[in-house]
């Protein structure tokens, strides 16, 4: 069932809390859903240990998962582990709870959070919000993964603070096809949308974290499409990001600083399927892909009200296929400052190259930097304005 907490002026902490629907009869059916759980206080703090509200069936359809909330107006909140998620070993799987956590000024900081609906299900989405307070997150994933068959959508997973900065490790939402054997073959769906936004604020990668959304079947069947990585700050620094379609279009990257400059540092971003990929389920492993049916790369753009600065910055949207590599476009009314940092779009296979355009009023390249868009395929190269 439900389970609500609730205080106006006292702060609130909890040790673990579990909301169950669970079957474990293999003649049994399931179909029952997680309990909600709800935290708030008005002007309090909250501490909740770990929460989980989950549907599993041994046998027969699982639910979904519960919607887990915890809200505060001015206190901070932290939390351990978050797990909404959908589960059956034999059958179909509802979809992974909706995950919310916001303060209006209040810092916030978790460990894990995980929304998973497996086989069909869809992963829910991730909100964490808070408005002038810093945030501070372990790993965050949504996704939809399955053995046997289709899997579902990735849910979408925000993270955002007007004037806060943002610390995260992976953050994952991804469709994951992995049959065992040919007979099980299945589509993946689409991966959900990241978006890591603060305007006034900088984003910062923890032990070097991946921003994963992606479309993924590792038999090379037809899949959906990657989902779009958007970043909004002034700073950000220590993230890779994939965008990964294995057989669909890969999806986009948008970096913005939307009142000021943009310093950008330490940063990778892959938006065409690789042969080898992290495991978005492990990414400490590696998993090898069929590309038989490859889509198009992502696009990948970057836009500040100021001067753009990339140090140490790689991009990687080539034509590793039939269909084309995606563009690279950086905008700004001042110059733009390559510091050791490479722009790649491509072919090296049938598909044409990408274009990479540079609007600003200067730029500047060193001795390290490097822009391409050539070919050592059959495609054509691409076209680069400066």
């Amino acid at each position: 069932g439900a389970i609500t907490i609730s205080s106006t002026l006292g702060d609130i902490s909890t040790q673990d809390l579990k909301s169950l629907s669970a079957t474990f009869s293999l003649s049994g059916e399931g179909d029952g859903n997680g309990g909600a759980i709800t935290i708030s206080s008005t002007a309090g703090n909250i501490s909740a240990g770990s929460l989980s509200s989950r549907s599993e069936a041994a046998a027969g359809n699982s639910g979904n998962g519960g919607v887990i909330s915890l809200a505060s107006t001015s206190g901070n909140i932290s939390t351990q582990y978050l797990d909404s998620s959908s589960f059956s070993n034999l059958s179909e799987n509802g979809n992974g709870g909706t995950i919310t956590i916001s303060s209006t000024s209040g810092d916030i900081t978790t460990q894990n959070l995980i929304s998973i609906g497996h086989k069909v299900g869809n992963g829910g989405a991730i909100t964490i919000s808070s408005i002038s307070g810093d945030i501070s997150t372990q790993n965050i994933r949504s996704f939809s993964s399955s053995p046997s068959g289709d899997s579902g959508n990735g849910g979408p997973i925000t993270i955002s603070s007007i004037s806060g900065d943002i610390s995260t490790q992976d953050i994952r939402s991804f469709s994951f096809s992995f049959p065992f054997s040919s007979s099980d073959s299945g589509n993946s769906e689409n991966g959900g949308t990241i978006s890591v936004i603060t305007e006034k604020g900088s984003i910062v990668g923890n032990e070097n974290p991946l921003l994963i959304s992606g479309s993924i079947s590792s038999s090379g069947e037809i899949t959906g499409t990657g989902g779009t990585i958007t970043l909004h700050a002034e700073s950000l620094s220590g993230l890779t990001l994939f965008t990964l379609a294995s057989g669909g279009k890969s999806g986009d990257v948008d970096i913005q600083s939307l009142d000021n400059g943009l310093t950008v540092q330490n940063l990778s971003i892959v938006t065409t399927a690789q042969v080898e990929i992290p495991d978005p389920q492990n990414p400490e492993k590696t998993i090898t892909l069929d590309l038989r049916n490859l889509g198009q790369s992502g696009n990948t753009s970057f836009s500040s009200a100021g001067e753009i600065v990339l140090n140490n910055v790689n991009i990687q949207s080539d034509a590793n296929g039939s269909q084309s590599a995606g563009s690279v476009t950086i905008t700004s009314p001042s110059q733009v400052i390559f510091d050791n940092s490479q722009i790649s779009s491509n072919a090296n296979s049938s598909g044409a190259a990408g274009s990479i355009l540079i609007e600003a009023a200067q730029l500047s390249l060193g001795e390290g930097d490097r822009i391409s868009a050539s070919t050592t395929g059959i495609g054509n190269a691409g076209d680069i304005t400066l």
